[in-house]
């Protein structure tokens, strides 16, 4: 299957609609249909909102939040994160998301693996991961702090 994530789309028709706030309005295309609206709070505030399709999910992180969608029973989990969401970075069998403090794992079916959000003060972006190492740059001094830390995939911890 293809997908395709348009973000402000509007109030478009879609075979299955969820809503989850008001004021902001994502689509899933699955094959070029539109699939999945799903509205959520406004968001603009911060612009690092970002979706993924991940394993049958529709991930979406906007605002201070994780919203994960099952793309076949629409069934959803939200998790709050520390001030607001970062990014993305998939790995195997885990999904990875930054906030402004810290790093959250997921599993394949969207469940909370590990937090660690104290870590920065301001945003942490993803190196990659090398083995077992979550490499990661963490902003502790605004504007220009930024510190390279490493992160253990299966704990969180720090090393």
């Amino acid at each position: 299957m293809e997908y395709n994530i348009i973000s402000n789309s509007g109030e478009v028709s879609a075979e299955h609609c969820l809503k989850l706030g008001s004021g902001k309005h994502y689509i899933v295309q699955v094959d070029g249909r539109d699939y999945l609206r799903v509205e959520v709070d406004d968001d603009d505030w911060n612009p690092f909102n970002d979706g993924t399709v991940w394993r049958g999910y529709f991930c979406l992180g906007t605002g201070s939040e994780i919203i994960a969608i099952d793309l076949t029973t629409f069934e959803y989990k939200r998790y709050s994160v520390d001030w607001y969401f970062g990014s993305f970075l998939e790995y195997e069998e885990m999904l990875f998301a930054a906030s402004a403090a810290g790093v959250l794992a997921f599993d394949k079916n969207m469940d909370l693996l590990w937090r660690n959000e104290s870590l920065a003060v301001d945003g942490v972006t993803f190196g990659g991961v090398f083995g077992e190492v979550l490499e990661i740059s963490c902003e502790l001094d605004p504007p220009g702090g930024w510190v390279d830390k490493q992160l253990d995939i299966q704990t969180g911890r720090e090393l």
